[in-house]
């Protein structure tokens, strides 16, 4: 379990501070369209050659607890999850994940519209003729270099009979599988949200992401539920050191290995599945 736990709070670190450098914007005039999609699914147009088909995505749990410490004695605040997915929608063949709020007799769209297009509203740009609200599109290219091959394999004897034990401590459980999901946000994160809803909004889209990508799992299919949410006020482990890209200057990094310490000591025992 503590491996598994381990795992997951290391993809969760390499995937929370992948810094991403935006390139050149786009400024575009998000609609709905009158036409329906397979299904019925509403049909969102971003631009010439881009169009989503909307469905509905589930990632919260109904009642979705919020921590917070005021003055040093922690609030815990109960969220309507169900609430708040009523704006939130993906296409799952282009792995989009979006916010779409009807605001002034028009939309205003917030997400991901793919690997590495990214959308946010420009609410103080002038309108479109039709009375559009404007919207930014830019390109997020990670800054960090991973290797494909850096994961260990398994000896393959070793693999085959951790391969028969699962299969038969397997037959008794759910399908599909939902795991829980404990978020904990430093302040590093949670102050560029001015509201508490645009923080539950920003984790629901991401972890619809993570679900997508577990959409072909099997035996059991494996989904993500977010439970609760936690804000910490300087958790997060830095330090300063010469930038690898300009050394004469300093920059900050994140110390994933004392971060990591202290999260386990804090959160190793929450009753979620995982704690990122």
């Amino acid at each position: 379990m503590l491996e598994a736990y381990r795992l997951a709070l290391l993809s969760a670190i390499i995937y929370l501070n992948v810094n991403c450098a935006p390139s050149p914007e786009h400024i575009v005039y998000p609609k709905l369209l009158e036409a329906r999609g397979i299904n019925g699914t509403k049909l969102l147009h971003i631009k010439d050659g881009l169009t989503l088909a909307l469905e509905k995505l589930s990632v919260l749990a109904d009642s979705l607890v919020f921590t917070e410490n005021n003055d040093g004695v922690a609030t815990k605040t109960m969220i309507n999850g169900t609430e708040l997915e009523e704006n939130l929608y993906q296409d799952r063949g282009k792995m989009a994940a979006v916010s779409v709020e009807e605001v002034d007799d028009t939309i205003q769209v917030m997400g991901v519209l793919n690997d590495k297009l990214r959308i946010a509203p420009l609410p103080l740009m002038p309108r479109s003729e039709e009375g559009h609200l404007a919207h930014r599109i830019y390109e997020m290219e990670p800054s960090m270099n991973h290797e494909e091959d850096d994961a260990d394999t398994l000896p393959e004897q070793q693999a085959r009979t951790k391969g028969r034990t699962r299969s038969a401590s397997m037959k008794h459980v759910p399908d599909p599988f939902l795991v829980e999901v404990h978020v904990m946000v430093d302040e590093h994160h949670y102050k560029v949200f001015r509201r508490r809803e645009d923080l539950v909004t920003y984790l629901a889209l991401t972890i619809a992401l993570v679900n997508m990508r577990y959409e072909d799992t099997s035996s059991p299919n494996i989904q993500f539920l977010l439970t609760s949410i936690q804000k910490e006020h300087r958790f997060a482990r830095r330090f300063v050191e010469y930038d690898i890209d300009w050394p004469k200057a300093n920059r900050t990094y994140a110390d994933a290995n004392r971060t990591f310490d202290d999260l386990l000591e804090k959160y190793g025992r929450s009753p979620a599945d995982i704690t990122v």
